[in-house]
């Protein structure tokens, strides 16, 4: 049966193995070789427990196989939203974004913010995020990477 539901501690290293895995399959692509390596070096089991802690990481498991997971962290900003690779484009994503949207609406948040992947913009854009003007520069093994912000009013 499936279901989403908080993760766990138990859940931490099947989610930081999935993040893993979808990052190299799908993500990896859209920056630099060295800043996808460092991307993919930094996911960490006791890193994705820390996230977990906040009580706002929810999973999407079917009987005990991990399908997606979804965090929200700073009140209002979706922090990642990783679907199984060989899972992709069955519906899981939007399942958990509409989840995520309904429990951010239950705790009185207008708005939902994230930065999206360029291989993620047009997924969220079917699912009503706008760009934003504003841009998020971070750098990483020595590149500066911009990514613009996307955003959704609550109703």
């Amino acid at each position: 049966m499936m279901k989403i539901r908080r993760a766990t501690k138990e859940d931490a290293r099947k989610i930081c193995n999935l993040k893993k895995e979808t990052f190299r399959k799908i993500n990896s692509k859209d920056y630099p070789r060295k800043v996808a390596e460092v991307y993919i070096n930094k996911q960490s089991p006791e890193k994705i427990i820390k996230n977990i802690k906040t009580g706002n990481y929810f999973v999407l498991v079917d009987k005990n196989k991990l399908l997606g997971s979804v965090d929200l962290y700073n009140k209002n900003v979706v922090g990642s939203l990783y679907i199984k690779y060989s899972e992709v484009g069955k519906g899981y994503g939007r399942m958990l974004m509409n989840f995520i949207e309904n429990y951010a609406k239950k705790k009185g948040i207008k708005k939902i913010i994230l930065f999206p992947t360029k291989t993620a913009i047009k997924f969220y854009e079917k699912l009503g995020y706008k760009k934003s003007a504003k841009e998020h520069t971070w750098e990483i093994a020595g590149y500066k990477l911009k990514e613009r912000m996307m955003e959704k009013k609550l109703k």
